[in-house]
């Protein structure tokens, strides 16, 4: 049974990542290859024109040279926008000033009005126009047409004004169309983004719901079995170390081997540790009690700090304060808040071996209506697969562990109607955040 319902969750979760990715996935791809595409069609065609074109050996030279240099150009171009991609955004000013430089100057050099290259200048407003909405595709229409006059005047004919005039005319007709249609994609992808986000935090909200109530089944579940795990496991236990403990005060009274003795003790040592594992499961299933007061969660954090602070510098272990004063009280019984934060107070100093740092931080939550205390670590973390579990009873990374304080510190937490969070990865730390409704809230 217990198989299936893990699968089942795995199923689940992937599930939701897979939406998480579709949902973050970007809506319209780089225009770069749409433009590499454009490029060498023109460079295509140009050379193509060239060839086939009748001119005068100075003026094809020219118009061989510009050629040439527009093939080189767009290679370098592509060649640094694949090394540098993240860049790219910053170059789309200046490449459009080259490309309207490379246009004008070929309209220049094969004949001004009677150029049929001033076609490029269609090509380059209408991308703009498309791929950057309404201000770069008007700016660019006027500025391309201003400057297509300039280039043009000095083969400027009395019949020139109406061919240009019409040349002008369908520019705006090509760039009018697509300005609009620009605008509507962008508005529709507006949209689409903003239905995606939601989307987004309802995927997220419900993935943590499912989490926090497949943690509450198995934690009800366990600790009912627990219980009497626990109860029937101690009776034996308190005989066994009793008489133990009898056996090696006889011991120093009358002459027995020392491998006899040393027995005793690995027995009694063990006896223990199963007592120990005997009142953490009790502790575990046993509902919370005690009275619930108004608290201050700084003086609860400070007082829980004295039992740790002075092991902290022993093992060169930097604290780190950051309390934020004037915090709204919590409802909580104390000895049980203060078990919790020793818990993690312990399980950080526990991952630091080689020393480090350890900052613990108090809160407002997001919304003003609860208390946040993180204690965040900088040890080796834990890998991905297992923050899932991390809560589970028994389960544990530590060689001497018996895998039940977060559980109990979770149930705690619970009980007090607040959330215990792990953020972990490894080699970069392990933060936990305890999450506790204000008194006022």
């Amino acid at each position: 049974m217990s198989s299936g319902v893990e699968v089942t969750e795995k199923v689940s979760t992937k599930s939701d990542d897979n939406i998480l990715a579709l949902l973050t996935r970007g809506h319209r791809q780089s225009p770069m290859y749409d433009f590499v595409a454009l490029r060498v069609a023109a460079i295509i065609g140009g050379y193509g024109w060239l060839l086939l074109t009748p001119f005068p050996h100075l003026q094809r030279s020219a118009v061989t040279l510009l050629l040439h240099a527009f093939t080189l150009y767009c290679v370098l171009l592509y060649a640094w926008i694949v090394a540098h991609q993240e860049r790219m955004r910053r170059l789309n000013l200046m490449v459009l000033m080259i490309d309207l430089g490379f246009s004008l100057a070929l309209i220049r050099l094969t004949g001004g009005v009677e150029s049929p290259f001033f076609l490029a200048l269609y090509l380059i407003a209408a991308l703009q126009a498309y791929y950057y909405g309404v201000r770069r595709g008007v700016g660019v229409l006027v500025s391309s047409s201003l400057l297509y006059v300039m280039v043009i005047w000095p083969s400027w004919q009395p019949t020139s004004a109406s061919i240009v005039s019409l040349r002008l005319g369908f520019m705006v007709l090509v760039v009018a169309p697509l300005v609009i249609l620009s605008e509507r994609e962008r508005q529709a992808r507006r949209e689409l983004e903003a239905v995606n986000r939601e989307l987004k935090e309802d995927v997220t909200r419900r993935v943590g719901l499912e989490r926090q109530v497949r943690q509450v089944e198995k934690l009800s579940a366990l600790g009912t079995l627990s219980a009497g795990l626990a109860h029937e496991i101690n009776n034996p236990l308190g005989i066994i170390t009793s008489r133990v403990e009898l056996a090696l005060m006889d011991a120093q009274e009358t002459e027995i081997p020392k491998q006899f003795i040393d027995d005793l003790k690995v027995i009694e040592k063990h006896a223990q540790r199963a007592a120990r594992v005997a009142r953490g499961l009790l502790s575990f299933s046993r509902p919370a009690t005690g009275q619930r007061l108004p608290l201050d969660m700084n003086g609860v954090i400070e007082e829980s700090l004295l039992l740790i602070e002075r092991q902290l510098e022993k093992e060169q272990i930097v604290l780190e304060r950051r309390l934020t004063p004037s915090l709204p009280k919590v409802k909580g019984n104390v000895s049980q808040l203060e078990e919790v934060l020793l818990n993690l107070f312990t399980n950080a100093r526990e991952a630091m071996t080689r020393g480090g740092r350890l900052r613990v931080e108090s809160r407002l939550g997001a919304d003003d209506s609860t208390v946040q205390i993180l204690v965040a670590d900088t040890g080796d973390g834990v890998p991905e697969m297992l923050v899932q579990q991390i809560f589970d009873p028994f389960f544990t990374t530590k060689q001497n562990g018996t895998g039940l304080g977060l559980s109990i510190s979770y149930g705690i937490v619970k009980e007090h109607g607040g959330r215990l969070d792990v953020r972990s990865e490894t080699g970069n730390g392990t933060t936990f955040i305890m999450t506790l409704p204000a008194e006022d809230a």
